[in-house]
């Protein structure tokens, strides 16, 4: 299954880079007050629900070294917020503010360059964690 979604305004999926396992993980937030009062009864006071995913970036024979490490410096990059968009229960599209959290990106193999006398490395499949900015419900 190949997913479409944009990180800020950029599609992402293409004759390069496809994208699949996407989970959509929600957590329900509540303040600080919430909690167990002395008779034992649980007072919650929701803040909202938040949807967060997770998805794995593959690659495609097409796509180059440079477009590969651009990817990977994009979604590694600092910035505090990104739009994305991506699906949305069933047969939508939503745009949320979303940072990203954490990734992985493992190792393949590690190839010496004879001429070079250095090694030219080949990274895998990437797996990245959006995380909400903001409850998407209240």
């Amino acid at each position: 299954m190949s997913v479409a979604l944009w990180i800020d305004g950029i599609p992402i999926t293409s004759d390069e880079v496809y994208v699949t396992d996407l989970k959509m993980k929600f957590s329900i937030l509540s303040e600080d007050k919430s909690g167990r009062l002395q008779s034992g009864e649980m007072k919650i006071f929701p803040i909202g629900t938040y949807y967060n995913y997770t998805w794995m970036f593959h690659r495609r024979s097409a796509c180059s070294n440079e477009k590969w490490d651009s990817l990977c410096l994009l979604l590694s990059d600092p910035k505090s917020v990104h739009k994305v968009t991506l699906p949305f229960f069933e047969d939508s599209l939503q745009e949320f503010d979303m940072y990203i959290s954490e990734g992985e990106i493992p190792l393949k193999k590690a190839v010496m360059d004879e001429k070079a006398m250095d090694f030219r490395y080949e990274w895998g499949d990437i797996t990245v964690t959006f995380t909400a900015m903001q409850p998407q419900r209240r």
